[in-house]
């Protein structure tokens, strides 16, 4: 499965962080998955460039939410406190999209 880099957007990252800020003062640590999750923004802008090859995969867009959000200490990392970077976010999701497709009944049938 081959999945191109998309942009990087830099209009989420800063929304993300911005509403880090506004509700960590109040939640504390809790505030991270929230603000990472808010509208599910940058899901549905990868959704949007990957969602094409991710379906001819057997990868639905529930499954594809439940997957991304086992990455929300790394979207954090990038749109939060910068330790990360897009390229460095990407590769790693995409990465992790190639394993989870061997993880179901189709990593039986396709060895030979």
């Amino acid at each position: 499965m081959s999945l191109a880099q998309p942009p990087e957007p830099v209009e989420i990252k800063l929304r993300i962080s911005e509403l880090y800020k506004a509700l960590s003062k109040e939640l504390g640590n809790r505030a991270l998955g929230l603000a990472v999750w808010s509208g599910s923004i940058l899901a549905r802008y990868l959704w949007e460039y990957w969602g094409p090859e991710l379906r001819r995969q057997g990868i639905s867009w529930p499954r594809f939410l439940s997957f991304l959000k086992s990455y929300t200490g790394l979207i954090a990392r990038w749109a939060i406190d910068g330790s990360l970077s897009w390229e460095q976010l990407t590769e790693q999701v995409a990465e992790g999209l190639r394993g989870s497709r061997r993880m179901g009944l189709d990593r039986y049938f396709s060895q030979p």
